[in-house]
């Protein structure tokens, strides 16, 4: 360690490369904004703690010498690093708060998006950062490794902290077009179904269970047409003809709305806020965005 201690700077070694590219002193000192003899004596400097001679005076320029361009060449990486250094500095430095928000992926493309637009046009210096999970239970884990300071999501049984309402997640049919079911006053009677195929869900989805838990309430296992990991892919599928989907009616766009049906018995889950995180002020302001009027959800 003591043979890298002492006087040896940044700036000496940013000397160096300039005047070993560049080939002068003067012109090296006019690159960086500094007199001639600032830059031979700092070279001057770094040669006697180096203990070699770095440069060679050739006419009214100079040449490296083998140790100094051996230096010159590490001297680029070190500036580098300094300089990548300066740049992760910077980008941390120009977000002085990051809210980390775990979500089930359900949720993440329909109820946050019209919230984290008001929240970033009031407070653009606190990044948000999304992690989003497939299950509530991946979510539940994440949250008590403190992976996050709030999660949204159905509340978990037996959550030990705070539980943050938001409001209530209704479900629909969306019909395949021309299906006999559409158009009816009545709810659909999920048993009216029972021998279609069906847009499912992968086994690892949240709401695959959801879905299988609705079905045999009704009396039947639905059977798969095709299964995906999405719920807009879903209401796409279903839309094209392949089947009925059950998914949440904040999913399906307007231009599919002629295709969803409700059905019975209805099917609601609350939606909440909890977490770890729950009594930091910029958690408390970003929730008090989630209203109603913006999530699509049902008051709670």
């Amino acid at each position: 360690m003591d043979e890298l201690s002492g006087d040896l700077t940044l700036r000496q070694l940013e000397y160096l490369v300039a005047v070993v590219d560049l080939g002068s002193v003067s012109r090296a000192a006019a690159l960086l904004h500094v007199t001639q003899p600032t830059v031979s004596h700092q070279l001057a400097l770094l040669e006697r703690r180096v203990g070699v001679a770095l440069l060679d005076r050739v006419g009214r320029g100079v040449r490296a010498t083998p140790a100094g361009r051996a230096l010159a060449g590490t001297g680029r990486e070190v500036l580098e690093v300094g300089r990548r250094g300066l740049e992760v500095a910077r980008a941390a430095g120009a977000s002085q708060e990051v809210l980390t928000i775990g979500v089930v992926s359900s949720l993440a493309a329909t109820i946050l998006p019209p919230a984290l637009a008001a929240w970033h046009a009031e407070e653009p210096d606190v990044a948000v950062r999304l992690r989003e999970h497939l299950r509530r239970d991946e979510l539940v884990e994440a949250l008590q490794r403190s992976e996050g300071e709030v999660g949204i999501a159905a509340p978990p049984t037996g959550w030990p902290g705070e539980v943050v309402p938001l409001g209530w997640e209704r479900y629909v049919l969306v019909l395949p077009p021309g299906s006999p079911l559409l158009g009816r006053k009545r709810p659909v009677g999920l048993a009216a179904l029972a021998e279609v195929d069906w847009v499912l869900f992968d086994a690892d989805h949240g709401l695959h269970d959801l879905v299988q838990r609705a079905c045999a309430e009704a009396g039947f296992s639905p059977r798969p047409a095709v299964r995906t990991r999405q719920i807009d892919t879903a209401v796409r599928l279903a839309a094209s003809g392949l089947g009925p989907a059950l998914v949440p009616a904040i999913s399906v766009p307007a231009e599919h709305a002629s295709l969803v049906a409700p059905f019975r018995p209805a099917l609601r889950r609350p939606v909440a806020a909890f977490g770890p995180g729950l009594a930091r002020p910029a958690v408390r302001r970003f929730l008090a965005h989630l209203t109603p009027e913006r999530t699509g959800l049902e008051p709670p």
